[in-house]
């Protein structure tokens, strides 16, 4: 589905058996190490007998997951791991196998690819389909191709053969790609550190796994998160608002201002719950396999102070795999508004590149970014001790920021450009007092969130001397 609300009905729905695929895969891998620890002999070698047979089971549970996902579609994402395997180790090869990524998932591509795939040779299996067409994670899986292309220094087969080293690299390449808690939606983990898990030995005597007590807090948080989501679409339809056609006139023709203020601010809150629990969801049943990926919503919207901030803690390990595969090959610090471009030119193409609102999305925010690199001197830390006129005056820029990134936002993930014309159209219409008092009472509201945000980081600048002394 194209619309916010119909993707989380479709994920809310499919949620219940991909959790309970994830849980018995999960409880199948422990059971499995416990019988293996219970049998195998107390030598040297029993760790090393243990990942492998762990490294299996991965391997077939993850082909099942995607095979099970996408049907024939599945042959899309193995490929992608073949490419990525025989690509030679380095960015260049990382870079190359993204753009096959993304360009692939598009839908023209996509028509070409399964007509040549399928039709054929491949005919017969292509009635085969699964739960969701393979294009919906081909690009998540891109990002992992990418990093095992860029991570991986095959130091487990730098004296093997050639033969046996590709057969150990495309094993490495699939488990990754299609690691079962992670493979629909997400957190990005490096390749580094998942093989860094993967490595680590089970614990030799516990029967829970590593980290249970944070998992169980986590995943505790996250159902609150998913009923807070649910209890706010039905009481603030505004991904529905969004999608039909004259509800937006509609609502700004009997609420005013104020309405459509209100509109724009409860989308990006409903947006930031809807992608908080969507990824938490993963994160959580990754958290029940003692593996740990990245929080990719670190903080709430509004507990922002920057874009730089906004972008840190929103889908924060996309942000990381940028950083490290785009920004800082593409000269980073030192060519700082190319590489800047070069970050939103591959998020405009990862997300969706012939949508004109996600190229006027990516184009919005990386003018934001872009200036404030070039106006903007004062860090985090530094944020946090500023007091009286000085803090004034940085909680009335950052409420400026954040208005202007919820106006980008709501445009590139909802409204689209459409709305965005019928909303100009309607404000030329509209009293200058009407929009006045509107655009105060938005810009108060923000300066109070960011007057509160400077506070949190006061905090933590506090518990963080604290700790080091």
């Amino acid at each position: 589905p194209r619309s916010h609300l119909g993707r989380w009905r479709a994920f809310r729905g499919a949620a219940p058996a991909l959790v309970g695929a994830c849980v018995a895969t999960t409880l199948l891998w422990r059971l499995g190490d416990a019988l293996v620890l219970r049998t195998l002999s107390t030598t040297g070698r029993r760790h090393g007998r243990i990942r492998s047979l762990r490294a299996t089971a991965r391997l077939v549970s993850g082909t099942a997951v995607v095979v099970v996902a996408h049907g024939a579609g599945a042959v899309y994402t193995l490929s992608l791991a073949v490419i990525a395997v025989a690509l030679p180790r380095g960015i260049a090869s990382a870079w190359a196998v993204a753009v096959i990524a993304v360009v692939a998932k598009e839908p023209a591509a996509a028509a070409f690819l399964r007509r040549r795939v399928f039709d054929d040779r491949l005919a017969s299996a292509a009635s085969f389909r699964g739960a969701a067409e393979w294009r919906s994670t081909l690009a998540l899986a891109g990002l992992r191709a990418a990093s095992f292309c860029a991570d991986d220094d095959d130091d487990a087969g730098k004296n093997a053969k050639s033969a046996g080293r590709t057969c150990r690299g495309l094993g490495d390449c699939v488990r990754y790609l299609t690691y079962a808690p992670l493979f629909v939606s997400g957190p990005t983990m490096t390749y580094a550190a998942f093989r860094e898990h993967q490595q680590e030995p089970p614990p030799p005597t516990s029967s829970m796994p590593r980290g249970a007590g944070k998992a169980v807090s986590y995943v505790v948080r996250t159902v609150m998160g998913v009923v807070i989501l649910e209890a706010a679409l039905r009481r603030y339809p505004c991904f529905a608002v969004a999608a039909s056609p004259g509800a937006l006139e509609r609502l700004a023709d009997r609420g005013g201002p104020e309405a459509v203020a209100g509109f724009l601010v409860l989308t990006v809150a409903c947006l930031w719950l809807k992608f908080a629990a969507i990824w938490r969801i993963a994160r959580s049943l990754a958290l029940v396999d003692a593996v740990d990926p990245p929080e990719n919503m670190r903080r709430f919207v509004g507990d922002t102070l920057s874009v730089a901030d906004f972008w840190r803690d929103w889908h924060a390990s996309f942000r990381d795999w940028t950083t490290r595969y785009v920004y800082v090959p593409a000269g980073g610090r030192d060519r700082r508004v190319f590489a800047t471009l070069c970050v939103f030119a591959f998020a405009v193409a990862f997300h969706d590149a012939t949508e004109p609102r996600v190229l006027a999305w990516g184009l919005a925010n990386a003018l934001f970014v872009v200036l404030e690199n070039t106006t903007t001197t004062t860090t985090t830390g530094g944020v946090g001790r500023l007091t009286g006129a000085r803090r004034r005056r940085r909680a009335l820029h950052s409420a400026l920021v954040i208005a202007g990134l919820i106006l980008a936002n709501v445009v590139g993930y909802s409204v689209g450009l459409g709305g965005l014309h019928r909303l100009s159209s309607w404000g030329t219409t509209t009293g200058a007092a009407a929009l006045a008092r509107a655009g105060l009472k938005v810009l108060l509201f923000f300066y109070a969130a960011a007057d509160n945000a400077i506070s949190v980081r006061r905090i933590e600048v506090l518990a963080a001397a604290e700790t080091a002394h």
